[in-house]
């Protein structure tokens, strides 16, 4: 079991190693918040930015579309075809969805995935919860997590370092002993805050305090006087590290999707702030009062008033006003570093609302945006998908280690509503056999309906598949019905109308009259106001009939349809009428051979 020494040596060390990235990670969020520094120290007064912020735009925009859609998650049976195997299946799933609706994984997916584009690592942290008794999806920022070395790759780190910051009246509130042994500068306040390291390894959890108070949130360089102070250490019941590390790729090393661009947002931002004072002196140019031939010392004898039409005098001199090139090269130059930035970074005009002028079509626009993003969107899916697959192995496990018992979650779902009973080690039998995957990766919400709906119009997909994959469709079985009943509903209002052209059919103007009435006066749906009618129209046939019976009229249908009952030929007690009546029920047969 490691030490709190050795805990603070090993967050040293990897602070060291991720510094220089950590570096590059401050300047996009620098950029990212419009905090960038332009330092023009011959232009005072402009230290801000004042061109588009491309990646300010290009992070929300990849972020939204790509967590725009939920992944698909599918829990196989152990034993196809067994009823019990297949319940067991449907309730894993069903659990696991009760277990992202609780810790918000759409938002969660939001925030991770503007992580993973412009810093290139995502972490997540899976932990237990004791307030619920199951497992919790945390987000941790990727300046305070630390993990082991990852090849490349590699999203499960062995162990890694979760750094806190609280401050000393907090430290004295829930751990006052290590408060009191933790080395604090002269001055120290309450309000003053300290290093709170939460090592998370496969055998034990350890928070450790480091004994100095910060003074710059990203220095990594900690204090000479610093000491590690051991706080409490748990085990791990899991008995594998909680977090995951997402990471996007690059050829030896992680690179975020904005790294290359930010160069020529430097660029253009200071040429922009040069641009400005060039345009003020083209507008409001200098003047001078020259003398020109050396003589007495020019004066100003009245100013000009434009509104009263007062002229200016002068005595000795004239007015010289420079004139300024209105040409200024820096436009030209802008306009190519903001074209460099989309092209590098794959930000289309489409992000802003706008359309290139060369795209004629909204298919054609839709081609372009789809080759400036898609497959970027695809990486980012595919590696979120992979991290959520092994965040559920971290939850199962914690959930069969920590709080396995018989307990309830309510779940809300895509075709999943109600409560679920389980037990962890019931339901999750075979550990963490699992499919986390998007339908079509690459495609957000706006195009994921029109993909889906070109494939179902080819015939390469039917309509329930395409109703599993869309987020609108929360019930499959339920919308299934409700198509077929518009179906039927649509089918009856035609053969309505099709009979009701005919002057001499049975629909005629009081009977259509009369259904309307039914359906929306009294409230009844159509094939129950149709019932109602059917009978009203029978016994209306039937009182002018001899027998008397409503059943035996053909009501609403053409007279033959076999909307009526066939009447059976009248009974006497000759034999005769008894032959015909057997022949009409269709067993003279049987009555001759009994005879």
């Amino acid at each position: 079991m490691k030490t709190a020494a050795d805990i603070a040596e090993m967050y040293h060390t990897r602070q060291s190693r991720l510094a220089p990235r950590h570096a590059r990670l401050r300047r996009i969020s620098a950029v990212y918040s419009g905090d960038i520094d332009l330092a023009l120290p011959e232009i005072p007064g402009v230290t801000q930015a004042a061109v588009p912020n491309l990646v300010q735009q290009g992070t929300d925009q990849f972020a939204r579309r790509i967590a725009s859609v939920l992944p698909n998650l599918a829990c196989p049976p152990l034993r196809p075809g067994i009823k019990a195997s297949e319940e067991k299946a449907d309730k894993r799933r069903m659990v696991t969805h009760g277990w992202w609706e609780r810790s918000r994984i759409p938002k969660h997916n939001r925030q991770r995935a503007a992580w993973y584009v412009s810093y290139s690592t995502a972490p997540t942290i899976v932990r237990p919860d004791p307030s619920s008794g199951m497992p919790r999806w945390e987000l941790h920022s990727p300046f305070d997590v630390f993990p082991s070395r990852l090849r490349l790759g590699e999203i499960t780190p062995h162990d890694v370092i979760v750094r806190h910051r609280h401050t000393l009246h907090w430290l004295r509130d829930h751990y006052p002993e290590a408060a009191a042994r933790v080395h604090k500068r002269k001055g120290c306040g309450p309000d003053d805050t300290f290093d709170v390291l939460e090592y998370i390894g496969p055998e034990h959890i350890m928070f450790v305090v480091l004994g100095h108070d910060r003074e710059n949130e990203y220095d990594p360089q900690p204090a000479a006087e610093s000491m590690a102070v051991e706080m409490v250490t748990r085990p791990n019941r899991a008995g594998v590290c909680w977090a995951t590390v997402a990471e996007r790729p690059g050829l030896d090393a992680p690179i975020g999707h904005f790294d290359g661009i930010i160069g020529m947002y430097e660029t253009q931002a200071i040429l922009m702030a040069l641009e400005i004072p060039a345009v003020r002196k083209s507008i409001w140019p200098e003047v001078w009062l020259e003398n020109p031939n050396n003589a007495a010392q020019p004066r100003v004898i009245q100013h000009p008033d434009r509104r009263d039409g007062t002229p200016g005098v002068i005595t000795n001199g004239r007015i010289m006003t420079p004139q300024m090139d209105p040409s200024f090269r820096s436009v030209n130059t802008m306009d190519r570093l903001e074209y460099g930035q989309r092209q590098t970074a794959g930000l289309p005009a489409e992000f802003g609302g706008m359309s290139s002028s060369n795209v004629r079509t909204g298919r054609r626009g839709a081609q372009v945006l789809a080759a400036g993003i898609d497959f970027t969107i695809a990486e980012a899916q595919d590696a979120i998908a992979e991290a959520m697959h092994a965040e559920d192995e971290r939850a199962i496990a914690i959930d069969k280690g920590y709080f396995n018992r018989s307990k309830t979650i309510f779940v809300s779902g895509k075709g999943m509503r109600g409560k679920v009973d389980y037990k962890p080690s019931d339901v999750f039998e075979d550990g963490a056999n699992h499919v986390v995957a998007y339908s079509m990766a690459g495609t957000d919400l706006s195009d994921l309906v029109i993909n889906g709906g070109q494939r179902v119009g080819m015939g390469t997909m039917s309509k329930q598949s395409f109703m599993e994959i869309d987020p609108l469709v929360e019930d499959v079985d339920v919308e299934q019905q409700r198509v077929s009943f518009e179906a039927v509903q649509a089918a009856f209002m035609a053969s309505v109308q099709t009979l009701a052209s005919n002057p001499e059919g049975p629909w005629q103007a009081p009977d259509i009259a009369r259904l309307a009435k039914l359906m929306f006066a009294e409230q009844k749906v159509f094939y129950e106001a149709v019932a109602v009618l059917q009978a009203e129209k029978q016994a209306e046939q039937a009182q002018g009939a001899p027998e008397g019976m409503p059943e035996t009229m053909p009501g609403l249908a053409m007279p033959g349809q076999g909307a009526e009952v066939p009447v059976v030929g009248e009974q006497g007690p000759s034999l005769q009428n008894m032959t015909s009546l057997l022949s009409s029920l269709g067993v003279a047969d049987q009555a001759m051979k009994s005879r």
